[in-house]
């Protein structure tokens, strides 16, 4: 993070849940998560191509469908939505521009751009983390994740477009 002379921002405390953003369409999934201080939706993608590229989702998940479903619990939920974005490569700036314009449809109280800490696995398992010594390395593909600098300029631009709060790894904006 910064240097130990900064204020450190306090983590929020309450209930919070990330989730995959793929059942908020499910009217009793919205309802549980009510319950929750702040919900963490991912969305990684700012098309469905994109979606396919870096999710690999199960065939009946549409991007648009996330963006519907998210919408709705927008419209639902009083507590502090953030939206969740790995980013795995420099986006275009045809990309921000649309990322920008869906975070400004969406309303996230934050957004949250994150980059790989951890492998992926090059096939389907149910454990995928990336901790599981079952899991062999060369059955890993060991992800990059893009410089500091294009995050702090993405990020500027997304906060200085639409007012919303932007963390990454090393700032919050």
């Amino acid at each position: 993070m910064g240097s130990p002379d900064e204020p450190r921002i306090p983590a929020p405390s309450g209930r919070g849940v990330v989730n995959n953003s793929t059942f908020l369409g499910e009217p009793e999934v919205r309802k549980a998560l009510e319950l929750a201080d702040i919900v963490a939706a991912k969305l990684d993608a700012v098309s469905p191509n994109q979606l396919r590229r870096v999710n690999r989702p199960a065939s009946a998940i549409e991007w648009l469908d996330i963006i519907a479903a998210i919408k709705q619990f927008r419209q639902e939920y009083e507590g502090n939505l953030a939206i969740q974005t790995m980013i795995l490569s420099r986006w275009s700036d045809e990309a921000q521009g649309e990322y920008i314009e869906l975070m400004q449809e969406l309303r996230p109280d934050e957004i949250q751009l994150n980059t790989p800490t951890r492998g992926r696995s090059l096939t389907r398992q149910l454990e995928t983390r990336g901790n599981d010594p079952q899991i062999p390395r060369d059955s890993m593909q060991v992800l990059k994740g893009v410089i500091l600098d294009f995050l702090q300029v993405f990020a500027a631009k997304i906060h200085s477009s639409t007012g919303i709060a932007v963390r990454h790894r090393d700032c919050r904006l």
